[in-house]
């Protein structure tokens, strides 16, 4: 996640159908009484009440009361959805980590590319002009490769 705005980066945690594909890996606390541990601890803990298991893992003790909030405001904002979520991100500027049914294989996750595609087509539209060379590669890998790089 680039650096932005603790709401903002909330929301985007917490929007969105499903991750594309498995999750490269499932963060898992090191060590039973490392801090990361103790984050994921605290954080599991005050979300268990208001439902989803979010863990939201801080990597310094200066963000830990931030990673508690996050963790509430994403199990809030997923509480009661119909569909099947699963998350994993890293905030590069706080170094919180939130995980969601991080380790689940979505198989109609890469329906988002042709939401993508179709993003793609019309800011070329708006802007009057055809795809480049560039984006019709990458867009090709993407719908028939199904490559999430591209």
């Amino acid at each position: 996640m680039t650096i932005r705005p603790f709401a903002r980066a909330c929301a985007l945690l917490s929007a969105g159908l499903a991750l594309v594909g498995p999750a490269t890996a499932a963060v898992a606390a090191p060590g039973r009484g490392t801090h990361a541990a103790q984050t994921a601890r605290a954080a599991r803990a005050a979300t268990e009440e208001a439902g989803p298991r979010v863990s939201c893992v801080a990597a310094s003790h200066a963000n830990d009361q931030r990673a508690i909030r996050m963790a509430h405001r994403i199990a809030a904002a997923i509480t009661g959805r119909a569909s099947t979520i699963g998350l994993q991100e890293t905030d590069s500027q706080t170094g919180i980590t939130c995980t969601y049914h991080a380790s689940w294989h979505f198989y109609a996750a890469s329906a988002i590319k042709a939401t993508i595609l179709g993003a793609l087509l019309r800011k070329a539209q708006e802007q009057g002009r055809s795809l480049t060379r560039t984006e019709k590669r990458l867009a090709w890998l993407m719908i028939t490769q199904s490559d999430n790089d591209a």
